[in-house]
């Protein structure tokens, strides 16, 4: 059964407006977290045996100048969600075709890939009973030394019931005008370690 989703920010400008007032470094990045978020309410229904990623993209919008994208991560189990949500500024180019899908592992269990100015990857791995959210980015074009250097930040723990199965997907919402649109894509099935 495919669990349907549609993004719960009453609109777009919310959603971005809510991140609004995060000021971030000259250089148009994503301002650091002050803390590192340990994400554990609502509590997961009893039994929880398989749990949805899904990354969530909403449209880009100019700050200040700046290109940003509102992402969030939303781990569902039935009717109980967590969410983390962060800005992604200049580094904001999403298609499903450049995901790392093949990378995924039974620890590194959701792999979210933008490109712009630079490369980012969100990555959710599990660690025992938590789910790890952090973020690698490097930059764009050639390196010397080869490959080019690579930065990761932890961002946020999600505990996660032992055992429990993830599944991931992406939710891309549209705006053209008045309309909005909201569709899913996956990658396709892997095979198991």
């Amino acid at each position: 059964m495919v669990e349907t989703f549609h993004a719960e920010a009453t609109s777009v400008e919310a959603a971005t407006d809510a991140l609004a007032s995060v000021d971030g470094p000259a250089d148009g990045r994503a301002p650091p977290p002050k803390d590192l978020s340990v994400i554990d309410n609502p509590p997961w229904p009893e039994h929880t045996t398989h749990i949805l990623l899904t990354w969530v993209l909403y449209p880009v919008v100019m700050r200040n100048g700046i290109a940003s994208r509102l992402i969030e991560l939303v781990a569902r189990a039935g009717s109980v969600a967590r969410r983390f949500a962060t800005e992604q500024r200049t580094t904001i180019f999403y298609t499903l075709e450049m995901q790392p899908c093949s990378e995924l592992s039974s620890s590194r269990v959701a792999l979210l890939y933008m490109n712009g100015g630079g490369n980012v990857v969100y990555v959710a791995t599990r660690q025992s009973d938590t789910l790890v959210l952090s973020i690698e980015e490097s930059p764009d074009g050639l390196c010397e030394p080869d490959p080019c250097p690579v930065s990761k930040k932890l961002l946020a723990r999600i505990p996660v019931p032992p055992g429990v199965a993830f599944e991931q997907r992406f939710h891309v919402v549209d705006v053209d005008g008045d309309a909005r649109t909201e569709h899913d894509e996956a990658c396709p099935p892997r095979e198991a370690d």
